[in-house]
């Protein structure tokens, strides 16, 4: 697990990349969107090949924390991020409900 905070054009960004298996890996993101709101999503990708891809109403996809700010600074992106990441064993709970829905 490799968190890190890091700034885009776009603003402040924190990231958190879990490896679910060889093939499927979690990515929990927290940023400021264009509605002012401080979001963490959780979006599962899958490998093929080199890259990892995310098909739109397959894969999992969830807006997990939103929150009003004043300011998108590190510290507050990385306080949302840590509350997101405590409830990591539910989060992949309902990734493996999710994917045994699918087969």
């Amino acid at each position: 697990m490799n968190t890190r905070t890091r700034k885009t054009p776009q603003g402040y960004m924190t990231e958190t990349n879990i490896p679910l298996s060889d093939s499927m890996q979690l990515s929990l993101t927290t940023m400021k969107r264009s509605s002012g709101n401080l979001t963490t999503t959780a979006v599962v990708t899958i490998r093929e090949g080199q890259f990892f891809t995310h098909r739109v109403f397959t894969d999992y996809s969830k807006t997990l924390l939103t929150s009003r700010v004043a300011r998108c600074t590190p510290k507050a992106l990385e306080t949302q991020h840590a509350q997101a990441l405590q409830s990591l064993d539910v989060i992949r709970d309902t990734i493996d409900h999710h994917y045994a829905t699918l087969n």
